[in-house]
């Protein structure tokens, strides 16, 4: 009823406030679509439609700013950026949540909008301190959708921090640190507002429907957690289904409720290497898809069958071109030790901000798959929970890309000058006003690339 197929008209109803609200800044634009839907004459039917538009327009604009702090780079690395920007995050495991009600939409749009906001901070085609203040909103945005992106508020403050030193402001340090810790301490605010409903939910999914199921030890896994082993016959079973003990049995609920918390599945598995390495081989199954399998993507009256998937380009590239295991994680993880080095020997601006967003997005791929394998419920739901893991992983590939082409670009262009230094040399008479017009035109060149910061990525 509500997962084979894509539902599209949702009944109006008066707003409810319950006790047990969730808070999430998706409310920011679903709020909006629902008035919008009510001004229009829809008082009755709220078709999704018109949130996916107001998503299509934030996204827009993310991928504008995008594609205009590129300017800097030459014509060929410049169409090979947007290309892949257009062919990677218009793929339909990425738009078609704009049709829903989860979070990873207003994730996907606000974090363009803060990556494209930083891009002519780094780029120094700009050195407005609203770049800067519009970086910070766009990310708050992103880690209030979900808690499960609460972790990833440090990484983005640090990274807010250095944009700061290309704003041009007196007061740019003062207030990238306050808006730095305001949105440290309001991903603290949003994770502590998380449902108590939602947080006893998740930990019995990671509990009964992924822990027990794949043990051969049970009994002792739960002992270990602190419950009785006798609950080892719950093994498999939901927390939504009619019989689950968190609905029929009052003192479980609250037993489970007062002794597993959000960290209690957490330490277990670190505390049990060899089965959080298990957990990953189990989860890493499921990396680089973005059309989940047990969602429907079509409307009921459009004849396909139940959970049927669209054809996506890019989606049907990742799932088939990327090894899906431990082992290609770790590799994937261990290039932002490359980077690292990369960004310590950079001495141009452009190219230490390149390096940077490249570790940013390292961590958030790593940060995310951990959250989503011991945090998100395990295996059952990681598919869904590994959205932002594969928005990292995409971008990484991109900015790997432009790495790559740059660095070609650049030695091509290091081995002609290099070839035509016998030429200048065995010029006799004439070689003299030959080498000073080269010298001349390289050091006009090096002022440019120093006044701009950006050497061998301008025109």
């Amino acid at each position: 009823m509500y997962f084979s197929y894509f539902n599209s008209r949702y009944r109006i109803i008066p707003k409810w406030e319950g006790p047990d609200w969730y808070k999430t800044s998706t409310s920011l634009l679903i709020g909006p679509a629902r008035w919008i839907s009510i001004t229009i004459g829809q008082d009755r039917i709220f078709d999704i439609r018109i949130l996916a538009a107001i998503y299509i327009l934030i996204f827009l604009l993310g991928l504008w700013l995008i594609l205009a702090g590129s300017r800097s780079l030459p014509t060929s690395l410049r169409v090979t950026v947007w290309g892949l920007l257009i062919l990677i995050f218009t793929d339909v495991g990425y738009i078609a949540y704009f049709n829903s009600f989860y979070s990873e939409a207003t994730a996907l749009s606000f974090l363009a909008v803060g990556v494209g906001s930083s891009l002519p901070l780094l780029a120094n085609r700009s050195s407005s301190v609203w770049l800067l203040i519009a970086y910070f909103l766009a990310i708050a945005v992103v880690v209030a959708a979900k808690p499960m992106y609460v972790p990833l508020a440090p990484a983005f403050g640090l990274f807010g921090l250095y944009l700061s030193g290309y704003a041009r402001h007196s007061w740019r340090y003062w207030l990238s640190s306050g808006l730095a810790a305001a949105l440290c301490l309001m991903a603290f605010w949003a994770y502590s507002q998380a449902p108590q409903s939602m947080r006893v939910d998740g930990a019995y999914i990671g509990v009964f429907m992924d822990l027990l199921p794949t043990s051969s030890i049970p009994e002792q896994d739960l002992a270990e957690l602190g419950l009785s082993p006798k609950y080892a016959s719950f093994s498999g079973t939901t927390p939504y289904q009619p019989d689950s003990p968190l609905k029929k049995d009052p003192e479980f609920r609250k037993e489970f409720s007062t002794r597993v918390n959000s960290l209690t599945i957490p330490v277990f598995y670190l505390t049990h290497p060899a089965r959080l390495y298990q957990l990953s081989e189990r989860c890493m199954k499921h990396a680089f898809s973005t059309r989940v399998q047990r969602l429907g993507y079509y409307e009921s009256a459009s004849g396909k069958p139940p959970l049927s998937r669209p054809f996506g380009i890019w989606s049907t590239v990742r799932e088939n071109l990327f090894p899906r295991s431990v082992l290609f994680l770790c590799f994937f993880l261990a290039t932002g030790i490359a980077a690292t080095v990369l960004l310590v020997r950079a001495s141009l601006p452009a190219l230490r901000g390149l390096y940077l967003l490249y570790l940013l997005f390292i961590y958030i791929a790593g940060a995310q798959f951990l959250v989503a394998i011991v945090g998100g419920g395990g295996e059952p739901d990681v598919e869904k929970h590994l959205f932002m893991f594969n928005i990292a992983f995409d971008a990484c590939m991109i900015l790997f890309v432009l790495w790559a082409a740059y660095m070609l670009k650049t030695r091509g262009r290091a081995s002609r000058s290099r070839s035509a230094q016998p030429f200048l040399h065995a010029s006799g008479t004439g070689s003299a006003p030959l080498e000073r017009r080269a010298a001349s035109a390289s050091t006009r060149k090096r002022c440019l690339h120093s006044q701009y910061g950006v050497a061998g990525l301008g025109p």
